[in-house]
């Protein structure tokens, strides 16, 4: 029974995988929260994520932080297009019902 809470057993393995997680996607929500930020929060949430995954990065907090500053100009950019792109469309299909 000692040996499952070892530091090298595959349960804590799992379990600190599952908090890694769970501490990024808080991160992701908390970082949305001002919408103009969604952009560069998903994309960092993105970058750390696949980071995890292939056992590559191993702060969460730092590797996201580092990440949402590397994107935020171009993940703005991106977000700002996306809203305009909603904007129009959305904006046309009212437009349509109502002459219809």
């Amino acid at each position: 029974m000692g040996k499952i809470f070892d530091l090298d057993s595959g349960f804590f393995k799992i379990s600190t995988r599952i908090g890694d997680f769970m501490i990024l996607n808080l991160l992701v929500i908390i970082f949305s929260i001002p919408l103009i930020t969604i952009g560069p929060a998903l994309a960092a949430g993105y970058y750390v994520g696949l980071k995890e995954v292939r056992d590559e990065e191993g702060a969460v907090v730092k590797s996201f932080w580092k990440a949402f500053k590397d994107n935020f100009r171009q993940g703005a950019i991106i977000e700002i297009i996306l809203v305009i792109a909603a904007v129009i469309l959305y904006f046309d299909v009212s437009w349509s019902y109502e002459y219809a």
